[in-house]
């Protein structure tokens, strides 16, 4: 499975409704004919902050919804949106899903010493992601290599309060845990869950 995340900065908050129903009646019905669509997941934040995540069988797929994204935010939205998107990408290396009553997401990017990669995925993978997915509210996460040294989690929660007290408890695993790993704190995104289309057959484990 392969991610691809893009955050759109809007001119203005009061856009983001805009630019979601938009996006649910325009893009909506195009990505998801993308080669190997999985996910789509558009969340915003508070301040103004748009965050589309497209989940794929490989990263071939991923690629194409950036190049029908861009078609479609310069053809629709642009006077909407500052700029071009932050656009990262990678190969999912851990996921787990739950349910899909998720109301509100957290993006984490995680800078890491150099080569610590692996050793922290595997940290991840034992003790963080175990810790996490039994708090109550738990729906979904991903967690993907975004750039050299670095990896981007995303996680979904049934509400803010839940993901708030995920957010606290995964800080003071990670500063408890990850001091020799981690190269600084974590660059964090919270955002309210607008728009979600999933195709279930292709999420179901083989």
């Amino acid at each position: 499975m392969y991610s691809v995340v893009r955050v759109y900065k809007m001119k203005s908050a009061g856009d983001v409704d805009k630019v979601v129903g938009a996006a649910r009646s325009g893009f909506l019905p195009i990505v998801t004919k993308a080669p190997g669509f999985m996910a789509y997941t558009m969340a915003a934040t508070l301040d103004g902050t748009l965050v589309t995540i497209g989940m794929f069988a490989d990263r071939a797929g991923a690629e194409e919804s950036t190049r029908l994204a861009a078609d479609w935010v310069r053809d629709n939205v642009a006077s909407f949106v500052e700029g071009p998107p932050k656009i990262s990408e990678g190969e999912v290396r851990i996921q787990e899903r739950r349910a899909e009553d998720a109301t509100y997401g957290v993006l984490r990017r995680v800078k890491l010493q150099p080569g610590k990669v692996n050793e922290a995925l595997e940290m991840m993978r034992t003790k963080l992601l175990p810790m996490l997915s039994s708090l109550p509210g738990f729906s979904r996460i991903a967690i993907f290599e975004s750039g050299p040294d670095e990896l981007l989690s995303l996680a979904a929660w049934r509400d803010r309060a839940s993901a708030e007290e995920a957010s606290r408890r995964a800080m003071a695993f990670m500063q408890e845990n990850g001091g020799d790993i981690m190269a600084g704190p974590p660059e964090m995104i919270d955002a309210d869950i607008k728009l979600r289309e999933v195709n279930e057959a292709a999420l179901q484990p083989n």
